[in-house]
C-alpha cells in the first residue's frame, strides 16, 4: 500500500498511537526542520524549506509517491509540495490546513509578537498544558493533557515564530491560491478533514470546495490528533485505502 507522509503544523508533532496502530511503518510522522530532533537546526526555516526536506526524506527512504497529508500550516506545506512535485503525490489531504491568512489564527499573532513574547507564550503553556487545551476548546483529560505535554515541548519559540512569518507571508501571497488551483488543475485528488466545531472558522475557497471531498469528525476542534485521534486514524484509513484511487 501507499506511503502516508503526516506533515505537523506549528506546534507539535503528528504521532499518536492510533495512527501507529492503524498504519505501522506505512505512515511516516517526521519531526520538520527546528523540531524535536531538529531543533537545533540552524539553516533557514520556512514552508518552501520544509517541501524540501520532505522530498529529500522520500528520497532516501526511496518512496517514489504518497498521500501528503498535512495539518494546519502542515497542510500549506502539503499544497506547495503538490504543486512543486506532482508526481510524488497520491493525494494530498488538509487537515484544516492554511488556505488565507484567515486561517493563520495561531500564526499571525506570533508572527508580529517579539521572540522573548513567543518565548513568555510558550513557557506559560508549557506550565499548564491543560490550559493550553481549554483555550483551544478541548476537555483536558489526562491523555490529552501528556500528548499537549508533547506537543509543546516539540519545538523552540524561534522555530515557531519563522514557521509563523512564513506562512503568513505565504498564504498573503495571491500566488498561493494560484498554487491550490494548478494542483486541483493537474488531477491531484485533494481531500479535506475538519472538526466539526472548528469547520466554520476554516476558510476553504469555494474553487476547493467543489472540488475536493471533505470529512467531518463530530464533536472535534482543530487539535485533532490530540482530542480525536482514534475518529482522525479512521479517516486517513478509508481515504488511503487502496480501493480509493488518488
Amino acid at each position: 500500500m501507499d506511503a502516508i507522509l503526516l506533515v505537523h503544523g506549528l506546534i507539535g508533532h503528528m504521532r499518536a498511537k492510533a495512527i501507529d496502530s492503524a498504519f505501522g511503518e506505512r505512515a511516516l510522522m517526521p519531526n520538520l526542520l527546528g523540531y524535536g530532533e531538529h531543533a537545533r537546526y540552524d539553516g533557514e526555516i520556512s514552508l518552501p524549506a520544509q517541501v524540501e526536506y520532505l522530498r529529500r526524506l522520500l528520497d532516501e527512504r526511496e518512496i517514489a509517491s504518497a498521500h501528503i497529508a498535512g495539518h494546519s500550516i502542515g497542510g500549506a506545506i502539503a499544497m506547495l509540495f503538490a504543486r512543486q512535485y506532482p508526481e510524488r503525490v497520491r493525494s494530498v489531504i488538509s487537515i484544516e490546513g492554511n488556505f488565507t491568512l484567515k486561517d493563520a489564527f495561531w500564526s499571525s499573532g506570533i508572527a508580529s509578537a517579539t521572540l522573548p513574547e513567543v518565548q513568555a507564550a510558550l513557557q506559560a503553556d508549557r506550565a499548564d498544558p491543560a490550559a493550553w487545551l481549554q483555550r483551544s476548546g478541548v476537555t483536558p483529560t489526562a491523555e490529552r493533557v501528556a500528548a499537549a505535554e508533547s506537543h509543546l515541548g516539540n519545538q523552540p519559540a524561534s522555530t515557531m515564530q519563522a514557521m509563523a512569518r512564513s506562512v503568513v507571508q505565504i498564504t498573503a501571497n495571491p500566488h498561493y491560491l494560484d498554487d491550490v488551483l494548478t494542483v486541483l488543475n493537474n488531477g491531484t485528488r485533494v481531500h479535506l478533514i475538519a472538526g466539526e466545531r472548528s469547520r466554520g472558522a476554516w476558510d476553504v475557497p469555494d474553487f476547493v470546495l467543489d472540488n475536493a471531498e471533505m470529512t467531518l469528525l463530530p464533536d472535534t476542534g482543530h487539535l485533532i490528533t490530540i482530542e480525536s485521534p482514534q475518529a482522525f486514524a479512521e479517516a486517513l484509513a478509508t481515504l488511503t485505502a487502496e480501493s480509493n484511487p488518488a
